[in-house]
């Protein structure tokens, strides 16, 4: 699922066809905007593939954890699936806990 946030709303600026420049004191701001904007997308690519490592390597050591537990379970003589399981615990550890919100 692709979640969208606000860097793709489109605004009438990125809807409209780009005009011709009139003067080079227009070309050079539009040219100073690219540069400004290529910089940011720059630094936000370098922090999302910081953030992708990051997520990849916690990713790897909870499913590193879970094969352990699930080798821990056999070693005890676990049940055949884990519906059995969880018809091994206690009846309130399936209850969701309720926390009352006043407005």
């Amino acid at each position: 699922m692709h979640v969208r946030g606000m860097r793709h709303v489109r605004t009438v600026r990125d809807l409209a066809a780009p005009a011709r420049r009139a003067t080079q004191a227009q070309v050079v701001a539009e040219l100073a905007r690219n540069e400004h904007e290529k910089a940011r997308l720059e630094r936000e690519l370098g922090i999302w593939a910081t953030n992708h490592d990051a997520t990849g390597h916690r990713l790897q050591r909870v499913v590193d954890r879970i094969a352990e537990l699930w080798t821990q379970l056999e070693a005890m003589g676990r049940p055949r699936s884990r519906k059995a399981l969880a018809r091994r615990r206690p009846s309130g550890a399936l209850r969701p806990r309720v926390i009352p919100l006043e407005y």
